[in-house]
């Protein structure tokens, strides 16, 4: 997946020669994604453009333009009025909605799969209400599919950091 994801220019590396694929995906590292995998010019959401809307996304970051264009959107909204904190780890159940909302707003669909998906989560009481839908759209399509726990069951981990990897699996 860490490969595919490289190939297709939708992720970069931390560095020229490391993926670091355990490390954590920042907000801003997810919106940069999403606005790769839908091809956006970055011109057009750079702040000689569009009014920046976040008083902490720095105009020059990588991320910028990419935040600007995802909350323009409505994919994305900000931690409060003026703020996005795009340093902000993105959890598990944050990863879902986020896919979610972006294959709504831009008219995507998701097609179920061949394989066998899980029925439900172990933890699924543990799963926000504000996530459980996307969650359930990722998991009916077998986007993603938790781990499996000894007894055969499987977890979603839904409050846990997403790792890079985790995120190129599903991208």
């Amino acid at each position: 997946y860490i490969g595919r994801a490289v190939e297709m220019g939708f992720f970069n590396g931390v560095s020229d020669t490391r993926f670091d694929p355990n490390g954590t995906m920042t907000r801003g590292m997810f919106v940069t994604v999403l606005g790769r995998l839908e091809d956006i010019d970055i011109t057009l959401w750079s702040s000689e453009n569009i009014p920046q809307l976040f008083l902490d996304v720095n105009e020059d970051a990588y991320y910028a333009p990419y935040i600007s264009w995802a909350a323009y959107c409505g994919i994305v909204s900000g931690m409060s009025e003026d703020t996005f904190e795009p340093d902000t780890p993105v959890t598990r159940e944050q990863m879902a909605k986020l896919v979610d909302y972006y294959v709504q707003r831009m008219g995507h669909g998701l097609s179920g799969t061949d394989a066998e998906v899980p029925e439900s989560f172990f933890d699924g009481t543990d799963i926000s209400d504000w996530a459980a839908a996307s969650i359930e759209v990722l998991r009916t399509t077998g986007i993603i599919n938790g781990s499996v726990n000894s007894d055969g069951s499987y977890s979603f981990l839904p409050k846990n950091t997403s790792t890079r990897a985790e995120c190129a699996a599903v991208f």
